[in-house]
């Protein structure tokens, strides 16, 4: 009896292993495609979630400048007497000491024009010499009744007139021409005396019937 000749089994090496599936279809590219370029941005349908540049905001135009209320004259000039009056009374007490404290027979003196002094004084009133003085060709004194107070500036009449008061009536005075009003809400009077003008101002509610008096009394030694 022949025999097959012996064939070897081939070797175990473990159980079958599944076999790989398919590579998966790639996409062929489109016609005129070409690699390296950034994709063309997908068209906008109103859906998608984008951001614009905020809209910056116009700058208004430059409003033109604003006119200051005119203010009424009357009260101007009340503002700049008051300012005036105030200032002459700081002038008047920080004058140097050889300048001031004359007598108004020393002002008499001095005065190149004529110089009026009230004589007699309104009741109650008197001098006060540590206030008056002679400067730049121009007489002051000063009047007193407690806090109240008459100054009297007394210079040439060459310029001078008597306006620039409030309400002013005419007033009888042998001195001359004279007015007798209000000026910074204070009685208020001037005179023009020949060759000389005089101003009267008041402060501390001075009566006007006592700036009357003053202006009704005023002399001259001359």
């Amino acid at each position: 009896m022949r025999h097959r000749a012996y064939q070897p089994r081939p070797a175990d090496s473990g159980p079958a292993q599944p076999a790989p599936p398919p590579a998966a279809a790639q996409p062929m590219p489109a016609a005129g495609y070409q690699p390296g370029l950034a994709p063309a941005p997908a068209a906008e349908t109103g859906y998608e979630h984008y951001s614009r540049p905020a809209l910056q905001p116009r700058p208004r135009p430059l409003a033109g400048k604003r006119r200051l209320p005119l203010i009424p004259r009357k009260y101007a000039a009340a503002g700049i007497a008051t300012i005036l009056l105030i200032a002459a009374g700081i002038y008047m007490v920080s004058r140097p000491a050889q300048k001031s404290g004359f007598s108004v027979a020393q002002l008499s003196k001095k005065s190149a024009f004529g110089f009026y002094y009230p004589q007699p004084l309104p009741g109650g009133y008197v001098y006060e010499t540590k206030i008056n003085a002679f400067q730049d060709g121009q007489a002051y004194f000063m009047l007193a009744k407690g806090s109240k107070h008459i100054i009297f500036h007394e210079q040439a009449a060459s310029g001078q007139n008597t306006g620039g008061l409030t309400a002013a009536k005419a007033a009888a005075s042998p001195a001359g021409k004279a007015l007798i009003g209000t000026l910074a809400g204070q009685p208020a009077a001037k005179v023009l005396a020949g060759s000389t003008f005089i101003s009267i101002n008041t402060t501390g509610a001075v009566p006007a019937a006592d700036l009357s008096q003053a202006v009704s009394s005023l002399r001259t030694d001359r």
